[in-house]
């Protein structure tokens, strides 16, 4: 069972409170599908791990889709294993994750595809494992579809002496229709962009995004040694063009800080400081 506990303890953490079901009016279904290709060894487990983003932490019980109990077995050879899941309608999201769980190698389940997708339409979303080259990935999500395609940008603002070493870096993720996959991060200063980062000075990225799409952001400090730590954070379902803003400072300023984003972090600061910071 430690398998399916809840696999975004940050967005739990940062997001906080519950939906309140009870208040919402009706309910919409996600239907879970994942394409298994070559042979399935016996005993093979494939399901979705799934929570509310906000989430109040508790995680949801998961989609079960094929081998475990009380489930179909797993079917290969390109066939579609499918599992209902129904939630309550309103304006959050449900964050997702398909999961591929082999007995035989112990108790850790290795995730191919994960997502988040909105909880105000029905929806299929679909994945694919193939076990000729040992790995799967994300398919599509059908009953949402793009007309156009948005801008996302994200902003920083930097104060204080910056060390020379440091890098800042943005990483997201979205539910991508295909030809459109997201990077694994965006450098905003330093590392290889070849931009200095440097206290006084704003840097920006943007980066093209399918119409509807849903992304949960990072903003991150990177030290020379590669650590990254996370200072503002947040979910946003893209409609038309945003800009999301965050800042990080060295030391104290004699004026304070301007109004500049989202949240950010004196140094790397304490949990309890940038949570409230990035709250919107």
């Amino acid at each position: 069972m430690l398998r399916y506990l809840s696999f975004i303890p940050v967005l739990a953490m940062l997001l906080l409170g519950a939906p309140a079901e009870a208040s919402e009016q009706g309910s919409v279904t996600k239907t879970f599908e994942v394409v298994l290709y070559g042979n399935v060894p016996r005993g093979e487990e494939f399901y979705v791990g799934v929570d509310y983003v906000p989430g109040g932490g508790t995680g949801l019980p998961p989609a079960e889709i094929c081998g475990t109990p009380g489930r179909p077995e797993c079917r290969g050879g390109g066939a579609t294993n499918a599992e209902d899941r129904t939630f309550a309608r309103h304006r959050g999201h449900v964050a997702y994750r398909f999961v591929r769980f082999a007995g035989a190698e112990g108790s850790r389940g290795e995730v191919f595809a994960r997502g988040i997708s909105s909880l105000d339409y029905d929806s299929t979303i679909r994945a694919y494992y193939d076990y000729n080259k040992g790995k799967g990935g994300f398919l599509g999500e059908s009953g949402v579809t793009p007309q156009k395609i948005v801008r996302e940008s994200f902003r920083l603002s930097l104060y204080g002496d910056v060390p020379s070493d440091v890098s800042f870096v943005v990483s997201y993720n979205y539910t991508p229709e295909p030809n459109f996959p997201p990077p694994p991060q965006v450098v905003l200063c330093g590392g290889d962009s070849g931009r200095r980062c440097e206290g006084g000075n704003i840097y920006t990225a943007s980066r093209r995004v399918p119409f509807g799409s849903n992304i949960v952001y990072y903003f991150k400090r990177v030290s020379a040694t590669g650590r990254s730590r996370v200072f503002a954070m947040g979910v946003r379902s893209l409609t038309e063009d945003e800009t999301d803003s965050a800042w990080y400072r060295y030391g104290n300023l004699p004026n304070g800080l301007p109004e500049t984003g989202t949240g950010g972090a004196a140094r790397l600061g304490s949990l309890a400081r940038w949570a409230a910071l990035a709250a919107r």
